[in-house]
Parts: C-alpha cells; structure tokens; sequence
C-alpha cells in the first residue's frame, strides 16, 4: 500500500506539482494507470476531497468543480484514466485514514502542510501559498492574536485555522 500511494505520489507530483498524499498498509493495489502507476480502482485515479472549498473544490450545477479538479483531471489523462471524487470528512485526508482504507490513491483539498501531516501521508511540491486572516466587523479591530481574546473567532475542526 505504502509504495503504491508513493508510486501514485511521485508520478502525480512529477507531473503536475499536485498536493497529493499517500501512507498506509501494505496491500497491492487493485489496478494500474499508465506506466504502471498503481490504482485503487480500475481506469479510475481516485481523488479524495473535502467539498466545498472554493475554489478548489465544490459542486456547481450538480457537478464537482474547481482548480484542484482541474489539475487532477489532467494528471488522470495523462494516466489514460478518469478521475473519481470521493467526498470524506477533511480529518480522513490529513490523519492519512483514506489512504490506509483505500478510498483513494491521491488527495487534493488545498491543505497545508505541517509536520503532524507529514507523519500520516506524503505531499508533493506546494502549488499554492495561503496566509490565515481574520475578519472583523467594521466597529471591532484586532491588530494580534492577542487582541482576539474578547472575539467570538470560527474555524473548521482540523484545519490549520483552529491553530
């Protein structure tokens, strides 16, 4: 499982500098991709996401859409198969759970990399840099984080927001 999801990794990040991760067990994969890139599923690159998070990934018009599917779908062709979503909770993705249950052989949900993450699965090359912001309503400022004591602050479980 392990050197499939590395084999899967390499070839993804090599081509595209796709975000994509891998790790877990030691099972042989199901199928293969061109160049014998090893498969869940038969003709299928299997894409795990977290929907929606645009504009990288979310329906549109009863369709998954974004800049993550867009270069998925063009690793998938140069593979000679199609690419499937699979829509799982983020905290799959980034624990590595996905991966070690064969949902999928890559990721791409705009994640950041950290070192926790890196234990669970493997990133390819960055292809996106985020910065975390914090907006306030005309009449409240914070100029630090320690100025957000007295704020009501939201973020998603398991993303690197809540830190």
């Amino acid at each position: 499982m392990k050197r499939r999801l590395t084999l899967a990794t390499v070839a993804v990040g090599a081509m595209l500098a796709l975000s994509a991760c891998g790790g877990g067990g030691e099972s042989e994969p199901a199928a293969t991709g061109e160049g014998g890139v090893p498969l869940v599923k038969e003709g299928k690159l299997t894409t795990c996401t977290h929907l929606s998070y645009q504009p990288f990934q979310f329906e549109k018009d009863g369709e998954v859409v974004g800049f993550d599917v867009d270069i998925v779908d063009a690793v998938a062709k140069k593979l000679g198969v199609e690419q499937e979503i699979v829509n799982t909770p983020f905290e799959t993705i980034t624990t590595g759970a996905a991966f070690n249950q064969d949902q999928c052989d890559v990721a791409a949900a705009a994640m950041t990399i950290t070192p926790e993450r890196e234990e669970a699965i493997g990133f390819s090359e960055p292809y996106f840099a985020a910065n975390q912001a914090v907006l306030t309503k005309d009449d409240k400022t914070a100029k630090d984080a320690d100025a957000l004591k007295d704020f009501k602050v939201g973020a998603q479980a398991g993303t690197t927001g809540l830190s």
